[in-house]
């Protein structure tokens, strides 16, 4: 469990004309004409936590990855560096993220060692133990009931799986 209870220093408040209705609507599922820059903004305000996150899981050689929310992809490289044989699964509920994640990340899914899926976590559509790692960065925000989320990545998980989950600290997150 990562707690983002320090601002990135290098953050800058995302550029998305909208009202705040809006731009929460954008930020928990992008789409439409403001759903690019709504990720792209996403990528620049986590970057930092997302490397922490990835340098933090220590991942192993061979292991099996879930990403809840991994918007366009950007950091999916990065993940499958960091260690040997890694096969990756990004899951994301915006039609229009998995799209810009499969079009950043297309030698990857070429290769074998990435996927992305459209749904949501409440009903991860994997079988029962199918990762050894779990991860989901600020999406804890947009879930209902985190309790169905949470439930499902613990059933993906195999029994000695472990899950990351990255949220911004309350007072912090409200400034934004």
């Amino acid at each position: 469990l990562i707690k983002n209870s320090i601002p990135d220093p290098s953050y800058q408040k995302p550029f998305v004309p909208l009202n705040s209705k809006e731009t929460s609507s954008q930020l928990r599922c992008p789409t439409g004409p403001n759903a690019k820059m709504a990720v792209q903004s996403m990528n620049e305000a986590n970057q930092g936590i997302n490397h922490k996150v990835i340098e933090t899981i220590k991942l192993s050689k061979g292991e099996r990855i879930i990403e809840v929310g991994m918007g366009n992809g950007a950091f999916v490289g990065r993940i499958l560096n960091s260690a040997v044989d890694l096969d990756y699964t990004g899951i994301d509920w915006s039609k229009t993220a998995v799209e810009l994640a499969v079009e950043k990340n297309r030698d990857l899914i070429e290769s074998g060692a990435a996927r992305f899926i459209n749904a949501s976590s409440e009903a991860i559509p994997c079988r029962h133990e199918s990762f050894e790692v779990a991860i989901a960065i600020h999406t804890i925000y947009f879930w209902k009931q985190p309790v169905l989320h949470l439930r499902e990545m613990k059933r993906v998980l195999s029994p000695s799986g472990r899950i990351c989950l990255c949220f911004g600290d309350k007072d912090i997150m409200q400034t934004l």
